[in-house]
């Protein structure tokens, strides 16, 4: 049956991206700079100290490297440190399990334009490739925007954002994937676009509630964006 059909393909992208949790996990990390700025942001949180305090050491010749970073990643590493205290491994994993979602989720993606045998060797060389998987291993900020870029995406995309709990959530999401990395601000552009393109190619109409709820999602976005960066830059508590 179609059912079985579509079961079974999603069994094999499972099993094969199984072995992407465990891929590279690891007890130590060779570098720092930005890894070791997300970090230790992140324990600042956990330990309620100033999220900017990082003990960063800036190098002559070396002006591109940063002392602090955006607050999204470091939020995500929180719970992780909480957990697990101060933990390469627990870290790494994490990393993975991240990576894990962001393919399963491609897959989802894929399966919109491709056929499912297509789309699990898609799957394949993607996420096997030796650049992303070196990326996994890095505990920075990359593979968690991509990850949120493809969700706003994949929720864009099944018109959620036609319901009020639908556009609340994306512009949650959207104003948390700014403060991930800032050229998240690109989605709301882009969703700006869509509805441009819709009207002024294809001809649909689109109604005045479209880009009142387009509005919505904005100044959510904004406002997540803002109180976030008001909380977590303040010099005292962050709870």
């Amino acid at each position: 049956s179609a059912f079985s059909k579509k079961g079974m393909a999603w069994l094999a992208a499972i099993l094969l991206l199984l072995p992407l949790l465990w891929l590279n996990v690891h007890r130590s990390h060779p570098w720092g700079d930005d890894f070791a700025a997300y970090v230790s942001q992140a324990i600042n949180m956990g330990e309620d100290r100033n999220f900017d305090y990082t003990t960063y050491q800036f190098i002559d010749g070396f002006s591109t490297l940063w002392p602090s970073g955006p607050i999204g990643f470091s939020l995500m590493l929180l719970p992780v440190y909480k957990v697990f205290g101060f933990s390469i491994s627990a870290f790494t994993f994490f990393m993975a399990a991240v990576y894990f979602v962001w393919a399963i989720l491609s897959y989802k993606f894929f399966l919109t334009r491709f056929s499912p045998g297509t789309a699990i060797l898609m799957l394949f060389v993607a996420f096997y490739a030796n650049f992303l998987l070196w990326l996994k291993v890095q505990i920075i900020s990359d593979v968690p925007f991509a990850l949120l870029i493809l969700l706003v995406c994949l929720l864009w995309q099944l018109k959620l954002w036609e319901k009020v709990w639908g556009a609340i959530l994306i512009g949650l999401l959207i104003g948390f994937t700014i403060h991930v990395r800032s050229l998240g601000i690109v989605l709301l552009p882009a969703v700006a676009r869509h509805l441009f393109y819709q009207w002024f190619f294809k001809k649909q109409p689109i109604a005045k509630t479209h880009f009142a709820k387009f509005a919505e999602r904005a100044i959510i976005s904004l406002v997540v964006t803002v109180v976030l960066g008001y909380v977590f830059k303040r010099q005292d508590s962050y709870i």
